[in-house]
């Protein structure tokens, strides 16, 4: 789990490259480590009692629905499975009143809502449980949990430590991607980002205050 950035810190860190850089022509260990970029001219240093990267608020639409649900897991699932048998697994799933069923599977929709997105979460779970192995049925699961979880309107300490065990449970397991060559690395910012969702909660309030599902 990376930490936030503290202003301070990143400035020097970021003039102390762009000095290196002049007089060696690399960049300096530690910077590279941290994942910084070299754009020295920064708007917001000059900015009072401001921490620019606790205005990143999170974002369940773009970060977890349409981000890690519909970009990355299941692109994962569909690699491990197949576009085919995603298909018929979503085909095979019974109807019932609340949900929607997916007669044609997944793979013909071209433009995804996030109304479509909700509806396939509510029953993923179901629909890779016959299909995978163990461990990636419980990446899958802690997934899911997690964007549930995220989403109540009033946490307490238990729901934020289900969150955590959610966290906690996806990568303990998600090495399974990298082992079945699904995936190389998962440096991946949406997935980053919901890392500070705690922070974020316990600093701010419920995700459903800065949202950008309402507006859109």
């Amino acid at each position: 789990m990376c930490l936030w950035r503290e202003t301070e810190e990143t400035v020097k860190l970021l003039k102390r490259d762009r000095m290196h850089k002049k007089n060696h022509q690399d960049s300096a260990q530690k910077f590279v480590e941290l994942g910084l970029r070299a754009v020295y001219k920064l708007f917001w240093k000059v900015l009072p009692h401001t921490n620019i990267f606790q205005t990143f608020a999170p974002d369940t639409l773009h970060q977890l629905h349409k981000g890690t649900f519909k970009d990355h897991l299941i692109n994962w699932c569909t690699s491990v499975i197949g576009a085919a048998e995603l298909d018929a697994q979503f085909k095979a799933m019974n109807g019932h009143t609340g949900l929607h069923h997916f007669k044609n599977g997944i793979s013909f929709i071209s433009q995804w809502t996030g109304a479509e997105h909700k509806q396939m979460q509510k029953i993923f779970v179901g629909v890779m449980a016959s299909a995978v192995n163990d461990q990636v049925l419980t990446v899958v699961r802690s997934i899911i949990d997690f964007i549930y979880y995220s989403q109540f309107h009033h946490h307490t300490t238990q729901t934020l430590s289900a969150l955590q065990r959610c966290l906690n449970t996806f990568h303990a397991n998600k090495n399974i991607l990298v082992e079945l060559g699904i995936h190389e690395h998962f440096n991946i910012p949406k997935l980053h980002m919901i890392q500070h969702y705690i922070d974020a909660i316990l600093a701010h309030g419920s995700v459903d205050g800065y949202n950008t599902e309402s507006p859109e």
